[in-house]
């Protein structure tokens, strides 16, 4: 899928793989999903950027990463922009998620079919992405957050499957597990408010 992408030998992260890519291909097309816009913290090497654009059907993709640049060497938007990918269809913004995001609320709720975490793997730094994404994500849309080895990522699952009733996890079709992934489909929308009893006043 990637062969011609530039990722340096002595990368310390572990970028996604072609498997993975894959996955999200399928996932997104198996839920009716190509014909929104989607979005991902944590650009990287581009891979997620590239299997994520190439499911959508002419839509726009938001990638957000403050450290494209700083880290990465700007080779994720280099990679896709020489791997074909339409530049003017993606949406990058370098900067940190939790200010990006909320940004976003205002006039983007509920437009986004797919979502890709896998920026910053604390658990703090996940939950905020889920946070914001779930607001963002419309209803039948997907969040799979990346790196399910990962304590933290483990945690933000247990976190949302106990408390966030309007998302049920799902397989990939054909899959029996998620080996590196948590997909989470928004099933209904999130109620108003948590205090209804108190709407009386």
């Amino acid at each position: 899928m990637d062969s011609n992408f530039i990722i340096p030998e002595d990368q310390k992260s572990v970028p996604i793989s072609e498997e993975d890519c894959q996955i999200i291909h399928c996932m997104i097309q198996d839920n009716n999903l190509q014909h929104y816009p989607s979005i991902e913290t944590g650009l990287a090497y581009g891979r997620s950027a590239f299997a994520i654009m190439n499911a959508i059907n002419g839509k726009t993709h938001t990638a957000i990463d403050r450290f494209q640049h700083i880290v990465y060497k700007g080779l994720g938007l280099k990679n896709l922009s020489q791997n074909g990918i339409d530049m003017t269809r993606l949406i990058f913004e370098e900067e940190f998620s939790e200010i990006a995001l909320p940004a976003k609320i205002k006039h983007e709720s509920e437009r986004f079919g797919f979502a890709f975490i896998d920026a910053d793997h604390s658990f703090e730094a996940a939950f905020v992405d889920f946070f914001y994404l779930s607001k963002l994500i419309r209803v039948g849309g997907v969040i799979a957050i990346h790196d399910t080895w990962l304590k933290a990522i483990q945690q933000l699952r247990s976190f949302i499957v106990e408390n966030q009733d309007h998302f049920e996890e799902v397989l990939a079709m054909g899959e029996t597990t998620n080996p590196s992934m948590f997909f989470f489909k928004k099933v209904k929308k999130e109620r108003e408010t948590h205090y209804e009893q108190f709407k009386k006043f």
